[in-house]
């Protein structure tokens, strides 16, 4: 029972960790206005 009480702690730091992810690999891309990598509009 004392690990399922501590399960919401370990969600917020996995999410806190994602958005410090996303930021860096934001900050370091040279793709702007929301593009992907990789994605070809062509394709569809």
């Amino acid at each position: 029972m004392k690990e399922m009480a501590q399960l919401h702690k370990v969600h917020e730091e996995l999410v806190t960790l994602e958005n410090e992810v996303k930021k860096e690999l934001t900050e370091q891309s040279t793709i702007r206005g929301g593009g992907e990598d990789g994605f070809d509009p062509g394709d569809f």
